[in-house]
């Protein structure tokens, strides 16, 4: 029995302790394009350790669906109603920056996140929430999707590395 890893969540170390001083398999994180860490250095460490990582929430609690809105109400019963109202903001400005690389690659931006996901040799498995036949077969069909260049996984890497502050200034100069 292991502990879902996540950013918000903590329990870097419990992760990385699990795949190096405990032998585990594989470890599941919060892990997406707006929620890179620690998913990105668990992969680095799955992948010395010949392990591997399940990701959870590959759509940013659906950003990265286009299924949410600045209008888009949160029942109090959805497990979204603890995340702010910067997730939304930021996450919908985000959204608008990476949809060209979707664009440019024939995808739609589910199909983006997910491919950007299984580009990484480290990762075993999306334990994604797929509600309808039609995000499962969207979600499914990125696997087929052309693969993103070196130098667009480099700028993704890049922009949250500097928690897509060029994105903001991007967006108040329009």
């Amino acid at each position: 029995m292991g502990r879902v890893a996540g950013p918000a969540i903590g329990w870097r170390e419990e992760g990385i302790k699990a795949l190096t001083d405990h032998n585990a398999k594989a470890v599941q994180t919060v892990f997406n394009l707006f929620e890179q860490d620690p998913g990105r250095e668990f992969c680095q460490t799955a992948r010395a350790m010949r392990a591997g990582v399940l990701a959870r929430v590959h759509d940013n609690s659906s950003i990265l669906k286009d299924k949410v809105r600045l209008d888009t109400n949160i029942d109090a019963n959805d497990h979204r109603k603890f995340r702010d109202q910067a997730w939304k903001v930021y996450g919908l400005k985000k959204l608008e920056l990476v949809r060209h690389y979707a664009a440019d690659h024939g995808m739609t931006v589910h199909q983006l996140a997910c491919k950007w996901l299984l580009m990484d040799e480290a990762l075993t498995s999306i334990t994604g929430t797929l509600l309808d036949e039609a995000e499962i077969a969207e979600a499914a069909a990125a696997v087929d999707k052309p693969d993103l260049s070196a130098a667009e996984l480099q700028q993704l890497s890049d922009d949250y590395a500097r928690d897509w502050t060029w994105v903001r200034r991007r967006i108040h100069a329009i």
